[in-house]
């Protein structure tokens, strides 16, 4: 397999949980972590953990409050981290068996398919985000900006995708949209893992686990900012994702 398996955790009932790197074998360095617990569920914010604790001052297992959405492309759009995001497929949006983890990944390739998820305002108390995705494209959109997976539109802009045929991730300050560009221009046909992050004063651009810029930003949280999509914008139709999309979060 492609996984690493540890099984001497314990989940929150006490029992034995089964822990697994999830990576791209390409790019050893890049991945995350899930977890199961000892009936086989999937702990709902798996990828956020802290995984060990030698000092013994905490639990082994630190979970995460503020993930906002998870989505596993298993068969369905359904947000997997409980706050009930569940995303809605247009036009043709699908599904693939060429996948990077579990049964299946997004496929976006019909003309102007998308999941749209709804607004996310109100969910980033800090005023910071992190959104990564594992991408398959069929091209890279020929320079135009391409969406992988955010909220784009009214300036209010955070999102990961492409523009200038690179992986970049955006943020909006209401009147104009940064972007910190990877330098990284993907093969059609290969898979990447793309993460981006905004702290509250800098964007960063992470391909395949490596930080590959950093640029100064600011954005602002907007109640009429764009919806979350995946594959699309809801401000640009003509900027629509082609390939496949699996685990974004």
């Amino acid at each position: 397999g492609d996984g690493i398996c540890l099984w001497d955790a314990k989940d929150a009932s006490g029992g034995a949980a089964a822990w697994q790197k999830n990576f791209n074998p390409a790019y050893p360095e890049s991945g995350f972590i899930r977890i199961w617990d000892n009936s086989g569920d999937f702990t709902t914010v798996a990828f956020l953990i802290d995984l060990l604790n030698v000092t013994g001052t905490k639990p082994a297992l630190v979970r995460y409050p503020d993930i906002v959405a998870k989505f596993g492309m298993e068969g369905d759009f359904t947000d997997s981290s409980g706050n009930g995001y569940n995303g809605v497929a247009k036009n043709g949006a699908a599904f693939t068996s060429d996948k990077v983890w579990g049964y299946s990944a997004g496929s976006f390739k019909a003309a102007n398919d998308y999941v749209t998820v709804g607004n996310l305002y109100g969910n980033f108390p800090d005023n910071t985000f992190d959104i990564e995705a594992w991408v398959k494209l069929d091209d890279t959109g020929n320079g135009s900006r391409r969406a992988i997976a955010g909220g784009t539109g009214a300036a209010a802009d955070y999102s990961i995708g492409l523009i200038d045929n690179q992986f970049m991730v955006s943020a909006g300050n209401g009147s104009a949209v940064n972007y910190a560009k990877s330098g990284i221009v993907p093969n059609p046909g290969q898979w990447y893992h793309v993460a981006g992050t905004y702290d509250g004063s800098n964007l960063r651009i992470y391909v395949n686990g490596e930080l590959k810029n950093t640029v100064s930003a600011a954005w602002r949280q907007s109640n009429g900012g764009a919806d979350f999509w995946i594959g699309g914008e809801s401000c640009c139709s003509s900027n629509n994702y082609n390939g496949l999309i699996d685990e974004v979060a």
